[in-house]
């Protein structure tokens, strides 16, 4: 196979393998987002737990969050059995690691 075909079957795939993740840190400081659900999915370093917000943007959330996701409160967000908002409220120092502080609100 030619170089060039090649290279455009690559872009192709990557194109439709890649998701456009927004790291948690860009959001704005002490502002709602509404999450209009969740999903649970297998990525390069392990499980991660995904927000889709109301402004389409797509985020990772801390691991510690995987743990209290059960499929039943994954579903119930996902099918607007209620709303859920997030807030970032900013990157706080703990020892020798930095942590996204997130918090969750159902107003």
């Amino acid at each position: 196979m030619e170089s060039s075909k090649k290279n455009q079957l690559i872009a192709k795939f990557v194109l439709k393998t890649q998701r456009a993740y927004t790291p948690i840190s860009e959001l704005k400081i002490n502002e709602k987002y509404q999450i209009l659900g969740f999903e649970k999915k297998e990525l390069q370093h392990g499980m991660a737990l995904i927000a889709t917000l109301s402004d389409e943007r797509i985020v990772i959330l801390p691991k510690r969050f995987l743990d209290l996701a059960t499929d039943e409160f994954i579903n119930a967000v996902s099918n607007n059995e209620g709303k859920l908002f997030c807030t970032f409220r900013g990157v706080i120092r703990r020892g020798s690691k930095n942590i996204n502080d997130v918090v969750f609100c159902d107003k």
